[in-house]
């Protein structure tokens, strides 16, 4: 990129200095004999002045707009490549048999992200509803706590599955005044024990997952139906 950037403003100059030479050779062979001798310092030096200065600022504009679309192009180019790291961050969301929603992060990128905090969850059924966080826990550690927020995510390593790789959030809707959990209980049987939850339809739940890449720029990602939506940058 900065390579055609100086080619652009060096080509810019030999243009202009090209044309102030051909405008220069016409207004010589304009003048009769007469003239040349008598008037030739006198008349077209302050032409070639004028011509030079306003060349000189033709090519400085050139150049400085070069410049500035080179520097368009780099910031959009940069920005392109953190998205897509950011793209890199996917979410998946299940039903949980007790009523809950599993929502789970994992990093397929090169590099770590931090700061993966679950700050948001909406259910369309029922859009006055609160949601709660039931707990959080990552692969091959045995933590459980009452958390919406996960310190760092490392990329995957091969095929295998380790706690930095991996990490879910467990999330529940509850009535506004009450607290109550609003997945419904299926009717009791004869054998009935544990009460029996219907599984929540998540197609129509989005929750929002914040998370800082190793460059600090600061993302949003929502889920969408049981994937991951668009990030968006914070």
């Amino acid at each position: 990129m900065r390579v055609r950037t100086a080619v652009a403003i060096v080509s810019s100059f030999i243009a202009v200095k090209a044309t102030l030479t051909w405008v220069a050779l016409n207004t010589w062979v304009s003048y009769p004999e007469r003239r040349i001798t008598h008037h030739w310092h006198v008349e077209l030096g302050p032409l070639a002045e004028w011509l030079a200065a306003a060349a000189a600022a033709g090519a400085a504009i050139i150049a400085l707009n070069i410049a500035a679309r080179d520097r368009k192009d780099r910031i959009k180019e940069r920005r392109d490549q953190q998205k897509t790291h950011a793209r890199l961050v996917q979410l998946s969301i299940e039903p949980d048999s007790k009523g809950a929603v599993n929502v789970q992060a994992r990093n397929f990128g090169p590099l770590p992200v931090i700061d993966i905090d679950l700050v948001d969850a909406a259910w369309s059924e029922h859009p006055n509803a609160r949601w709660e966080p039931l707990g959080s826990y990552w692969v091959g550690r045995n933590r459980h706590a009452t958390s919406t927020h996960r310190p760092i995510l490392m990329p995957i390593q091969g095929l295998d599955d380790t706690f930095d790789t991996l990490a879910d959030f467990v999330i529940r809707f509850v009535n506004q005044t009450d607290g109550r959990p609003l997945a419904p209980i299926e009717p009791r049987t004869a054998n009935y024990q544990v009460p029996s939850y219907v599984p929540t339809d998540v197609s129509k739940v989005v929750v929002k997952i914040r998370f800082t890449t190793a460059d600090g720029v600061r993302w949003e990602t929502p889920t969408k139906g049981h994937g991951s939506g668009e990030p968006t940058r914070l």
